[in-house]
């Protein structure tokens, strides 16, 4: 990033911040749009840039931040208000360091063939408003072979001045070969059928400009998310909401109806992603019993039943 962008961000003028940040995420759009053009000569991935590590200072978490992600996930958490910042926006600290691994050179990913398939984010500390200067590290720790394609997984933390941990997340890209895992069939069914017994519903309404306003807040201005034409060129029928996006409201509404709210009883997440949500639908978060004490498993399921997140666990601190 240029010094004089960094340097005008930090200005206390909210105007003028809002508008350098719309710049940038224009400019970063038109990037990700350059570099996945560029990255579709790239047939396999090379396994020699495990180990790839990268790192940044992040800028301040401001109030306007804070409260635009939380209206972008529609998570009304009270807490809010008392100087803590909603636990996903560590994504968006993440977020750049994440994109520069897509495009490095040393790992030659196909973007147009990379799907988002898994998350996990744990907190040590809450996230406050009015934190700056983390420090965020983020590395490529394997890339594995499966029957879907290439799977890379990056695992990233942020700290503060002092070391002291804030949280983590681990990422899992999915570059789709030419044979592609099947989403039905009996490995599916099975799934469905090991379910353990459901223990609660929670349903999430999303709104028609719900991919957009999250853009802006999280940073990830990624193409099939904010723009339909776009979108379709890369095969979907619409403008699809960011997975993380469905994540951190499932989990907002399941601190809210499960947890009384309280966030820093939230350990840590982890989902799988299984199909694209749409701005507008109406999704359910759908419960089941854990195995033990702490843990409460689920899934977010479409208007037709159909799982947009699989594998989803939850695990709770006392």
């Amino acid at each position: 990033m240029l010094p004089a962008v960094v340097y005008l961000k930090r200005l206390p003028l909210p105007p003028l911040r809002r508008i350098v940040e719309r710049v940038e995420a224009r400019l970063d759009s038109a990037r990700l749009l350059a570099a996945t053009v560029a990255s579709a000569r790239h047939r396999r991935l090379d396994h020699g840039a495990v180990g790839l590590t990268l790192e940044q200072t992040t800028d301040v978490i401001t109030p306007e931040l804070a409260r635009a992600y939380a209206e972008a996930t529609r998570d009304p958490n009270p807490r809010y208000d008392q100087g803590l910042a909603p636990p996903f926006l560590i994504v968006r600290l993440v977020l750049p360091l994440i994109r520069e691994a897509m495009v490095h050179p040393r790992l030659r990913l196909n973007i147009l063939r990379m799907v988002h398939a898994e998350q996990e984010m744990s907190w040590s500390s809450p996230l406050r408003v009015g934190e700056r200067d983390l420090r965020v590290s983020l590395t490529v720790s394997a890339i594995e072979e499966t029957r879907a394609g290439e799977l890379v997984r990056l695992e990233g933390d942020a700290r503060r001045a002092d070391g002291e941990l804030v949280g983590t997340a681990r990422v899992g890209l999915m570059v789709r070969g030419p044979r592609r895992d099947s989403t039905t069939g009996p490995k599916r069914a099975r799934e469905e059928r090991e379910q353990p017994p459901e223990s609660f519903r929670i349903p999430l309404p999303t709104e028609c400009d719900q991919a957009l306003r999250y853009a802006a807040a999280s940073g990830d201005t990624n193409f099939i998310h904010t723009s339909e034409v776009l979108a379709r060129l890369a095969g979907l029928p619409r403008t699809i909401l960011h997975g993380m996006c469905v994540m951190a409201m499932a989990s907002g509404a399941i601190v809210r109806e499960r947890l009384g709210g309280d966030l820093e009883r939230c350990s840590s997440v982890r989902v799988r992603f299984s199909s694209p949500a749409f701005p507008g639908e109406t999704l359910t978060v759908v419960g089941y019993q854990g195995q033990s004490e702490g843990q409460l498993p689920f899934e977010v399921q479409n208007q037709r039943g159909k799982a947009v997140i699989r594998n989803g666990l939850l695990v709770t601190r006392e």
